[in-house]
């Protein structure tokens, strides 16, 4: 076990959403030192052109939505609703980038939780519902410019 207020940061990427919060914030308050820092951030649904966004933005809500656990609403939400224990800090706009084929995207999305879920209901691939509309926005494969928007929640315990 780390000592009381032994850690200057404790970070969190794409995960405070599973934790029992009351717990976890109870072993910062225990680890973190004055002045330490906390982070908690996620990435959101990615950006990459209109017609490719619709579509993914429609296969998430209309087909996946039910079969989304409802912790993910809290990333949706920008996590505003966790109880972050500390004052937040102003952070800058951020996002994570690359360069992905359109089956280097279809094969990210095939690791979505909703996607095993939906599978395992149906007996059927959700991505077969997805597909056509990719493929027609993004016909030829090449390499395209994704965004995911982050969520930072920065605060330091006083």
């Amino acid at each position: 076990a780390l000592a009381d207020q032994s850690v200057d940061l404790v970070t969190v990427a794409q995960a405070v959403h599973w934790f029992n919060r009351p717990t976890f914030f109870r072993e910062v308050e225990r680890v973190l030192a004055p002045d330490g820092v906390l982070a908690i951030w996620a990435y959101e649904l990615s950006t990459i052109e209109p017609r490719t966004d619709d579509a993914i933005r429609a296969w998430y809500t209309d087909v996946l939505g039910p079969y989304w656990p409802p912790e993910r609403g809290q990333v949706e939400t920008g996590y505003r609703d966790i109880g972050f224990p500390y004052a937040t800090m102003p952070v800058p706009t951020l996002a994570m980038a690359a360069e992905w084929t359109r089956d280097q995207l279809v094969a990210f999305l095939a690791t979505w939780s909703a996607v095993k879920e939906y599978r395992l209901a149906l007996g059927r691939d959700a991505l077969d519902l997805v597909l056509p509309g990719l493929v027609a926005a993004w016909p030829h494969n090449e390499p395209r410019a994704i965004a995911w928007p982050v969520t930072l929640l920065v605060g330091v315990r006083g």
